[in-house]
């Protein structure tokens, strides 16, 4: 994509144990994949086991 911004925050794992040791980097805007990338993504990463977390006063940075 020609624009890289992304988010950055410390989060948890969306499976059990749910460990407090990710670092999640959501794009701004949305990255093409063909069918074939999104399996074989879907394929490392099974549904995610965990509902929805508040924030705890983690901090959500924006880089550009």
């Amino acid at each position: 994509p020609d624009d890289l911004s992304f988010y950055h925050y410390q989060g948890s794992l969306t499976t059990p144990p749910c460990s407090e040791s990710v670092n999640w980097v959501v794009m701004k805007h949305p990255i093409q994949a063909s069918s074939p990338q999104i399996e074989t993504f879907k394929s490392y990463f099974h549904t995610n086991a965990r509902p929805l977390q508040a924030l705890h006063d983690r901090a959500v940075q924006f880089s550009q």
